[in-house]
């Protein structure tokens, strides 16, 4: 007798399925948190050109946050939208998002910048990310946790 019964191939098309619908959603998962990875890393980044364009070109340069569109446009014009993440600014001081269409961080010619924090997160993942701008330094920070920010303005 060679072959496969009817019932070994339901069994392991069984299995197979069970392990799919287990790991379809630890993939859900992980993309979700790389999602906010990405939108932090990427703001940071535009941030960080901004700042240093603004010194070594010795003219003020500037990233405009659109947190009603979940986006950004960096000192360059480029616009970038961030597809299931949500931005949100945070009052200086404080943990909880304030009501803001849109803000512009300007960074100067000798340091100084706009003083912001911005949260990124997803409804979708329990992974947020804050990102700092001192407004005495102009330097940009990312940070993991909303405890201890740092001095804003």
């Amino acid at each position: 007798m060679r072959g496969f019964t009817l019932v070994e191939m339901m069994i392991t098309i069984a299995i197979g399925a069970i392990l799919l619908a287990i790991s379809a959603g630890a993939y859900s998962s992980i993309r979700n948190d790389s999602l906010v990875t990405s939108a932090s890393e990427k703001t940071t980044t535009a941030l960080y050109q901004a700042r240093l364009r603004a010194l070594s070109q010795r003219n003020s340069q500037s990233v405009t946050i659109d947190y009603s569109n979940e986006g950004m446009t960096d000192s360059l014009g480029n616009s970038h939208l961030y597809d299931s993440v949500n931005l949100q600014n945070l009052p200086s001081g404080t943990c909880i998002p304030g009501v803001s269409a849109s803000e512009a961080i300007t960074f100067k010619s000798r340091g100084a910048a706009t003083a912001a924090i911005i949260k990124v997160s997803s409804s979708a993942s329990s992974k947020t990310n804050y990102i700092v701008v001192n407004g005495i330094t102009g330097g940009v920070h990312l940070y993991k946790s909303c405890t201890g920010l740092g001095i804003l303005s």
